[in-house]
């Protein structure tokens, strides 16, 4: 990559506080084929 380029990357998980503002319920995670890692990872986009 040439130095002149910049790459940032941002990452975040999931809060309890955004699981509950969105009401979601364990039977739709698991209806939705969520592993816990790819659970924590399903951030809603802004």
């Amino acid at each position: 990559m040439p130095c002149h380029l910049q790459v940032d990357f941002y990452f975040r998980f999931l809060t309890w506080k955004e699981c509950e503002a969105a009401a979601w319920t364990w039977q739709g995670i698991e209806d939705a084929g969520h592993t816990w890692e790819s659970f924590e990872k399903a951030v809603p986009t802004v």
